[in-house]
């Protein structure tokens, strides 16, 4: 018997089922046309058969497929009249063993069918020749290692090796197999390919698997002396048109990707396959793999190969990739590259309305919880004092796996944690809660089906829920029950993963093996993905963290921000992707425990604080705030536009401490009856107030959150206008107003409502007014001036922000010219002027000192001053003594102005205090 293994002839690629014209013939007769399957588990084929009424009452199997669906009439083919199954005597297969004339029965076992069956009957049915396939194929193999072809160097894989062999010994024994076709001469007439999931679920593979797929075709080609061997690849599905897992999308699109290279122009096609995916209520099962099991599926898969091996050689072999029957026009495209820029528009583009309840909100609760909570902030019995008891790893320097031994059966949830916390969050008058999926030691609150997640050597696994429970989704769910949106914290740093980048701390695990970071990025896109996908409705998705060398496409940041705009259009997403906790890259900017003096103009803002000095559990941590400190943060927040995110920290068990617990129910009851100055406010128009802040609704409402309750019961605010009425919230007190000598004045009680902030809210005849600023006094009579209330002109000389999260300092600074000015306005009230003693917060590095400074009332120098050293450094402070001056009541100008400046500059300035004569 001789072989000849050469191209099929031309045939016409023709419409879906009984809805075709005949296919046109193959050929005169000739050579028996052999055609290889082969692959993994979903070409050896799990499409049940038999239909059994404990498996979804028989739907999605062979036999309901063609007795009883709505599509049965497509598929009577594959029946006689009394409705046995057809053998074929003109198409036969051998599976590893098993032979005969095709019919239902040669898939995994005798009552499941794979891909060969419609692969075969289109084939046979447009072939004059005989038909015989050859399939080889085993489950659990990638092309990665098991089907590795000698080209991708290293070790062959033993399951390429066999494919070969096995596919020459068939094709060399045909006769034997099948006696009728003994003396004929044999033709390999095509390869089809079905694989993929042991190529996704490693991610080393996933990568590789383009190149891996395209030598794989060129070495059996070479193997089978066939250098135009037509080859059909299947595309490998995964869950059907829904797929958004990144790997899978990455391994379908390679897959097209292969088929559409140059080199195989008209002899490799790609066939896709989503659209023939059946979910569980036509499938006899739900497993998620396999293809449900459902037999249609399968038959498709084989019937889209089958057609698609005809149509390569359509035109002389130049044809192009098919789309499928069955497939609507849907094909799966490769992925194409994702403008950063583009992907910003778009955020901005619809950002108003996304946003527009976050601004109404104002206040939600953020959640540090992990497998630090039964550390506490100690280790192995010592307390470490350190802020920030979730970075306990790292303080304590312990390797992940130990840490993951001693916290993961420590790390035990009680039932009702989450219906707790959200119960408390909706006291507190919060409207949204963000929780951490993973912090920055890697382990995962959601349940991942990323395979380092499930399974890794060097923590054994990154999820920490108990058997049987997803602590992310009971936040979640329960959140949303009580009225609350749901969003979740996600770090971009990872102290575990060994691609993740690493960090220049003593505590971070050290490696000599390269890190291979664009692994890690589609680590964290399958993170994501899941999130968006698996825990319904989220608010948003809290990134955290980037310097200057990591962010935006360190992290993959085009790609998750086209992900969560695709999967969730309405998602908000903060700025973290990239460096800087004010820049504009983002839904909203995200300033950590420190406020903005003037808030972040031009952009939403939301500061993360909490409610001691940690994030996470601390069991010595002590500094708790307040209620009314609480209160007073969140109003001056607010005042300047800006939400609250509240921390708590809760436990190992999910307890909020009790401090944190009684701050929150307290910051509840003062909601209960000032809400209306925080929902839906906005900013307040007056640069400063001495006793408080303020918000406003509308062009005619403005509430004044006094924090300091004047002692002569006027309060004095710097506006013209009509007020229509003023009342005191929460003692239903009209209150009289009068136009004082620097604004408006209003007769309050003798006592607050609230020790931390009363609220009085004005509607006024218009819209608010604001006078010309001037920092008016405070306490005491003592004029605080700060570097937002001066008025800097000249060169160089800026405010600077010196610090981060939670040390943030403001200064004036750069005084590198003589021609710079500091000017601030002040206003005196009237029986408050007279001599003043000015101190400064004054900075100057020792080199630098001796510059000599007038002080200026008025255009008129009244005072002067020689910068004195302070210390080695330009952020060294001290308090000095700048002079003293007379200053009577009204409105005046307090001017700074270097005569020399004998070093790098004049020196730094943090603060100036007015203080009356006689007052410490």
């Amino acid at each position: 018997m001789t072989m000849n293994l050469v191209r099929p002839a031309v045939l016409v690629l023709v419409a879906w089922f009984m809805q075709f014209e005949p296919l046109a013939a193959f050929g005169d007769a000739g050579p028996v046309k052999v055609f290889i399957l082969a692959g993994q588990s979903n070409m050896v084929g799990h499409g049940i058969i038999e239909s059994r009424p404990d498996r979804n009452d028989g739907k999605g199997s062979l036999e309901w497929l063609v007795h009883e669906s709505p599509r049965k009439s497509a598929y009577k083919h594959l029946r006689d009249d009394t409705g046995r199954w057809i053998e074929r005597d003109d198409v036969d297969i051998w599976f590893l063993g098993r032979q005969g004339g095709l019919r239902p029965g040669f898939g995994a076992d005798e009552n499941k069918i794979g891909p060969e069956l419609g692969f075969g009957t289109v084939v046979g049915d447009a072939i004059d020749e005989p038909v015989v396939l050859v399939k080889i194929a085993w489950g659990g193999k990638a092309i990665g290692k098991e089907f590795r072809p000698p080209s991708s160097g290293g070790e062959v894989g033993p399951e390429y090796t066999m494919l070969v062999e096995e596919s020459r010994k068939a094709l060399a024994s045909i006769g034997d197999l099948f006696p009728d076709l003994a003396d004929r001469e044999v033709e390999l007439a095509g390869f089809g390919w079905h694989q993929g999931w042991n190529d996704r679920v490693n991610q080393e593979f996933n990568d590789a698997y383009e190149t891996n797929l395209a030598n794989f075709i060129r070495d059996i080609r070479k193997a089978m002396e066939a250098p135009d061997l037509p080859v059909v690849i299947a595309e490998t599905g995964m869950t059907g048109p829904t797929e958004s897992h990144p790997r899978a999308l990455s391994l379908m699109a390679a897959q097209k990707a292969v088929a559409e290279k140059p080199e195989f122009k008209g002899t490799v096609a790609f066939v896709p396959t989503r659209d023939f995916w059946r979910d569980q209520s036509e499938s006899p099962s739900g497993q998620g793999y396999h293809w449900n099991t459902n037999a249609e599926t399968y038959y498709l898969i084989g019937d889209g190969m089958g057609r698609a091996m005809l149509a390569l050689t359509q035109d002389g072999g130049k044809a192009t990739p098919i789309v499928a029957p069955g497939a609507r026009g849907r094909v799966a495209e490769p992925p194409t590259p994702i403008d950063e820029q583009q992907e910003l528009a778009r955020l901005a583009e619809s950002r108003d309305e996304r946003m527009a309840w976050w601004r109404d909100a104002r206040l939600g609760m953020f959640i540090h919880w992990g497998l630090y909570a039964p550390a506490g902030g100690m280790w192995d019995g010592k307390v470490y004092p350190q802020h920030y008891a979730e970075w306990i790893q790292h303080w304590a320097a312990v390797p992940c796996a130990e840490y993951a031994r001693q916290m993961k059966p420590l790390f035990q949830p009680d039932e009702g944690f989450a219906e707790d916390w959200a119960d408390l969050a909706a006291k507190a008058g919060m409207r949204y809660a963000v929780m951490t999926s993973k912090h920055h030691d890697g382990f995962t609150l959601f349940n991942s089906s990323e395979p380092y997640s499930i399974e890794n050597d060097i923590a054994g696994g990154t999820n920490i829920s108990p058997e049987g429970r997803d602590v992310a989704r009971e936040f979640a769910d329960a959140m949303r029950a009580k009225g609350l949106r749901a969003g979740f914290y996600y770090s971009l740093l990872d102290w575990q993963h060994p691609d993740a980048f690493p960090m220049a701390l003593p505590g971070y695990p050290k490696t000599d093996r390269p890190r291979d970071h664009a692994v890690y990025r589609d680590y964290v896109r399958g993170h994501v993905s899941e999130l968006l996908r698996d825990y319904g409705p989220l608010s948003t998705i809290w990134f955290d963290y980037s310097d200057r060398e990591r962010q935006g496409e360190a992290w993959g940041a085009a790609r998750l921000m086209a992900d969560m705009r695709q999967a969730q259009p309405d998602i908000l997403v903060n700025n973290r992707l990239y460096f800087g906790l004010e820049n504009s890259n983002g839904d909203y900017g995200t300033p950590e425990k420190y406020v903005p003096p003037t808030g972040l103009p031009g952009m939403d803002w939301e500061v993360n604080h909490t409610l001691n000095e940690s994030y996470g559990y601390s069991s010595h941590d002590a500094n708790w705030k307040s209620t009314d400190e609480v209160i007073r943060l969140l109003c001056d927040i607010v005042s300047k536009g800006g939400n609250l995110l509240l921390n708590i920290g809760p436990d190992a068990n999910g307890r909020v401490p009790e401090p944190a617990r009684e701050a929150l129910l307290g910051l509840g009851a003062w909601m209960d009856i000032h809400e209306e100055a925080i929902r839906g406010t906005t900013a307040s128009p007056f640069e400063r107030l001495p006793w408080g802040r303020a918000t406003r609704k509308g062009e005619d409402v403005l509430y004044l959150l006094v924090f300091d309750w004047p002692e002569d019961g006027r309060l004095r605010v710097p506006m013209a206008g009509q007020v229509r009425h003023a009342r005191l919230l929460g003692a239903d007190v009209a209150l009289r107003t009068r136009s004082g000598e620097n604004g408006l004045e209003l007769m309050l009680p003798a006592a607050p409502v609230h020790p931390g902030c009363s609220v009085i809210r004005l509607d006024l005849d218009g819209e608010v007014r604001p006078t010309a600023f001037a920092v008016a006094s405070g306490a005491g009579g003592v004029v605080t001036l700060s570097p937002f209330d001066a008025t800097l002109a000249g060169p160089s000389i800026k405010v600077e922000r010196v610090g981060v999260i939670g040390d943030v300092r403001h200064n004036i600074g750069y005084w590198l010219d003589t021609a710079a000015t500091v000017s601030w306005p002040i206003a005196i009230e009237a029986g408050e002027g007279g001599r003043f003693r000015i101190e400064g917060e004054i900075g100057c590095k020792d080199a630098a000192a001796g510059a000599e400074v007038d002080i200026l009332l008025d255009g008129e120098v009244v005072a002067a001053f020689t910068v004195p050293a302070t210390g080695g450094a330009w952020q060294d402070y001290r308090i000095v003594n700048l002079g003293e001056i007379e200053i009577g009541s009204g409105r005046h100008d307090l001017v700074l102005k270097a005569r020399t400046k004998p070093g790098e500059a004049v020196m730094n300035i943090r603060g100036i205090r007015l203080v009356p004569a006689g007052v410490k």
